[in-house]
């Protein structure tokens, strides 16, 4: 009980200070995932499977089968950086293919990019 009171008195003494080094630090983490599922799913250079879009602020998980919402469900990933760590964890399953937003969208609305039509 006694170290429980002085680690409390710490973090609130220092509480500015701690909560800015753990949002760096899951930052940090969340960008460090965001590059091992680019990386595996988008290749070296990573990019959209549909058009071939590179540009990483573009690019995005997407789940093959349309099935996300359900998965998210299932899994309680509720962000992006929530499914990446799942996909990680769960040793990058091949439910996944990275899209770029555009070719995301278009899927989800659509059934399938345009660019799979022409």
């Amino acid at each position: 009980a006694k170290l429980k009171k002085i680690a409390l008195e710490y973090y609130y003494k220092n509480k500015k200070r701690i909560d800015e080094k753990n949002r760096v630090s899951s930052n940090k983490r969340r960008e460090i995932n965001r590059e091992k599922i680019f990386n595996h799913y988008g290749g070296v250079i990573p990019k959209c499977a549909c058009c071939g879009e590179k540009e990483k602020r573009f690019l995005t998980l997407d789940h093959i089968n349309g099935d996300g919402a359900k998965h998210r469900k299932e899994t309680g990933a509720t962000s992006g950086a929530g499914m990446y760590l799942w996909a990680i964890k769960n040793n990058f399953p091949p439910i996944f293919q990275l899209l770029c937003m555009n070719c995301n969208f278009a899927k989800g609305a659509n059934g399938t990019c345009p660019h799979k039509i022409k």
